[in-house]
């Protein structure tokens, strides 16, 4: 799998993440490798009162600094598209490294592993495998198998196999590493979702849509997880924004699977994942911050302090070092019994956990025997094969009381959104030499017509936009004999 974010591995952490089942880099947050990576060199000086000890301490904290410098600039080199002179440094600091540092050392781990990522962006996988595998084969025996930087390694190599096509490499690979990152880190932790996502595309790619769809379900649980969660501490915004991240490239290749493997399971979860984020008005941490100010009981101020206080403690579990799985349980099950305690106190909370809750089953229960609804979402589809995502489109997924849901491509979005700024605006399109009643039909054969076969004999017409198209007079697209309403707020 190729790098959804374009980033590439310069990390000396060797951590990767994942958006969407893509294979990406969390780059470093320093150039210089932590202290506990270092423990093992500093471990074998045996004397540091000795002079020499000391010296050789020195020497190596510094040229590791400047090795980390030289990586940084690497990054850098190759986000400004300078790939020649990327590659040429990336050459060079190796070099550095191995003479300064030794072949095992952290700095020139994180080196070779710049160097094969540049030779595998170009498409030189014969030469970027033999050096992520001397990376793993050097991680597993200085840090153990199931170090996460060990576990990086191991899903930077199936990454390489992916690109090539050869799946059968690839898959126990992730394998190994979802098992061991969900037993050393958390079946929740944000890394072991980076992999889970990896092996999701790969399974998508192979062809195994019944597991891909499996793990679809799983990740789109375990999103929900940390972006209902209170994550504190100076990190916890960065956190926050690398999860959203991640959200949107899974929801976008869940979307894009549900079109290209269609099925009445594939277009239900994709249904009921659109309603479920959008019809959710508020993340839990800002919606009980709201709450609290606007309750004048005591009680419901406690029992959603409770909440928050229970979700943080949750939080932190998940993101330990070596997070405990019965902790972590236990904690689950004590944050949902202080949400049931709130949602008995609370009308307003109730309300709110069942807009969250919101499935395509329930909305098509709701509609009458006449009536369709159409829910709207723009998205970047992302091809499996290519491993990329390509430009903004819109997605349309159709409700029917007595029919499976139905998800239609309506295309590049930018000329409907061209037309939509038309629409609510006289003057541009008079500037355009469009008529209103031509962008009205240009509007109508791009929202609804693809959808005309799923609408016959509807009355009544609920359809929830997306962003600027709420802007949009879908009555004037419609027949006067069709009732339209449009559904902004939670089902």
């Amino acid at each position: 799998m190729g790098v959804a974010c374009f980033s590439p591995a310069f990390a000396q952490n060797y951590n990767t993440y994942a958006v969407g089942g893509a294979f990406v880099a969390k780059p470093s947050e320093t150039a210089f490798p932590a202290p506990s990576q270092l423990a093992p060199y500093l471990n074998s000086v045996s004397n540091l009162a000795d002079p020499r000890a000391l010296n050789f301490v020195y020497h190596s904290l510094e040229a590791a600094k400047a090795i980390g410098a030289a990586n940084a600039k690497v990054a850098q080199l190759y986000s400004d598209s300078k790939y020649a002179d990327a590659l040429m440094l990336a050459g060079q600091t190796l070099e550095h490294a191995e003479k300064e540092l030794g072949k095992d050392h952290p700095a020139t781990l994180a080196s070779i592993n710049n160097l094969a990522f540049l030779y595998k962006a170009q498409g030189r996988y014969g030469e970027a495998e033999p050096l992520y595998k001397r990376v793993l084969e050097a991680l597993e025996r200085v840090l153990g198998q199931d170090h996460p930087n060990t576990l990086s390694s191991v899903n930077n190599l199936a990454a390489l196999y992916y690109a090539q096509g050869r799946f059968a490499q690839a898959e126990p690979l992730l394998r190994r590493a979802l098992e061991a990152s969900e037993r050393v880190r958390g079946r929740e932790h944000p890394d072991t979702l980076g992999i889970k996502g990896n092996l999701t595309a790969l399974l998508t790619s192979e062809g195994k849509t019944e597991q891909a769809l499996g793990e679809f379900k799983s990740l789109e649980n375990r999103l929900a997880f940390w972006l209902d969660a209170e994550i504190g501490g100076p990190e916890g915004g960065a956190l926050r924004h690398r999860i959203l991240g991640a959200k949107s490239g899974y929801q976008d290749a869940m979307f894009s699977f549900a079109l290209k493997y269609p099925s009445e399971a594939s277009a239900r979860f994709a249904a009921d994942v659109i309603l479920r984020w959008k019809k959710r008005p508020l993340q839990d941490e800002a919606y009980l911050a709201t709450l609290m100010r606007a309750s004048d009981d005591p009680n419901i101020v406690a029992a959603a302090q409770t909440v928050r206080d229970r979700a943080a403690e949750l939080a932190a579990a998940a993101l330990a070092p070596k997070p405990a799985p019965e902790v972590v349980e236990s904690l689950k099950q004590s944050l949902e019994a202080a949400e049931a305690n709130l949602r008995q106190r609370s009308e307003s909370y109730r309300r709110y956990v069942q807009a969250k809750r919101t499935t395509a089953e329930a909305v098509q229960k709701a509609l009458p025997g006449d009536g369709a609804y159409i829910e709207y979402r723009f998205f970047n589809p992302f091809d499996f094969d290519k491993n990329t995502f390509g430009k903004l489109h819109l997605l349309a997924a159709v409700l029917r009381p007595d029919a499976a849901p139905q998800l239609f491509d309506l295309g590049e979005a930018g000329p409907i959104l061209d037309a939509q700024q038309a629409l609510i605006n006289a003057r541009l399109s008079e500037e355009n030499g469009v008529s209103l009643p031509e962008l009205r039909r240009f509007a109508y054969d791009k929202l609804i017509a693809p959808l005309k076969d799923r609408l016959a004999g509807v009355k009544t017409l609920i359809i929830s936009p997306d962003g600027p198209l709420n802007a949009l007079p879908f009555d004037a697209l419609l027949k006067k004999n069709v009732e339209v309403r449009l559904n902004l707020y939670p089902v």
